[in-house]
């Protein structure tokens, strides 16, 4: 799905119910989602997410880069394939931010500097998850209830992105 194609900082309120929107009336087809976003606003966007959609028992990655899959060097391809390696783990569910090596909370990513070369970490001294070529360690997440959608998430955001 393409939702919309804007730059991130233009992304608000009215998008996060879109892509919240998106997720529950495909909640049933996938086995798990994967968001491409901009670093700008993409810890704003896995908050707002993680409290519009609780207790979901599949996997909800935002990931972004710092530069484009086009470039010969970029960070996206890395991001990209370790946010699939994560939402296959039969382990993973839940709102998270995958990016740089780390799997992040959606309710703990923080945004840092721009020109930091991890522009994205968790908002305290201790990590979630680590991503490594190897596979996964670290925390697991048992199962919880049922995924529960905030009434903010079922109300239809009339938001067109055309740009």
């Amino acid at each position: 799905l393409n939702l919309c194609s804007i730059d991130s900082t233009d992304l608000g309120p009215e998008h996060w119910l879109m892509m919240a929107k998106a997720v529950q009336e495909n909640y049933a087809l996938y086995d798990g989602f994967i968001i491409c976003h901009g670093t700008d606003t993409l810890a704003y966007s896995a908050a707002a997410l993680s409290y519009l959609i609780q207790n979901a028992d599949k996997p909800i990655i935002l990931t972004g880069a710092q530069q484009p899959i086009s470039n010969e060097i970029t960070d996206a391809k890395k991001n990209l394939r370790d946010s699939v390696i994560c939402a296959l783990d039969p382990g993973s569910r839940g709102v998270m931010v995958v990016f740089g090596g780390h799997v992040i909370a959606g309710t703990r990513a923080k945004r840092t500097r721009p020109s930091a070369t991890m522009p994205l970490r968790r908002s305290t001294s201790r990590r979630w998850r680590w991503c490594r070529a190897t596979g996964w360690y670290g925390m697991w997440l048992r199962p919880g209830p049922p995924a529960r959608w905030s009434s903010a998430a079922r109300w239809t955001a009339g938001c067109s992105c055309s740009s």
